[in-house]
């Protein structure tokens, strides 16, 4: 990395610091081409209800990604279950992929409009309970 990357980076990383509230649970920075990623364990801010991410995309003068840490995620099988317990039939649930690396659940849907609910709000109460970020996608009507 050139000097002028680690400069950035320390720019970037003190911008964060000056700006994040006390309840942000940062645990990781990384940066991804663009974007810098940051891993929480507070879920609320991976749904987007305290918005955090606008806040420190100023601050930091990047795009950001926010994702749940390892560690307050439920593990695969547990909330494979709980997703499909808790989607309505009516949805059309085609599969569920579970990206470990980044934390994503992608749900294949062929009605996204209520998988996602009013609001966003059936996604707010899955990623709630599964502390998993979901990523909806509209299933290949075939």
């Amino acid at each position: 990395m050139g000097l002028q990357a680690v400069d950035i980076q320390t720019r970037i990383t003190r911008a964060l610091l000056e700006n994040l509230p006390a309840d942000a649970k940062i645990t990781r920075i990384e940066f991804e081409g663009p974007y810098l990623v940051l891993y929480t364990e507070n879920i609320k801010a991976v749904t987007g209800e305290e918005g955090l991410a606008a806040k420190i995309a100023k601050a930091a003068r990047r795009k950001v990604i926010i994702r749940p840490a390892e560690s307050i995620r439920l593990p695969v099988e547990k909330a494979r279950e709980f997703l499909i317990k808790n989607i309505p039939p009516d949805v059309g649930l085609h599969e569920i992929y579970f990206d470990e690396l980044k934390g994503e659940v992608h749900i294949y849907a062929l009605k996204l409009g209520q998988l996602i609910g009013r609001g966003g709000m059936n996604l707010w109460m899955l990623m709630n309970e599964i502390r998993w970020k979901i990523v909806p996608h509209r299933a290949p009507v075939m």
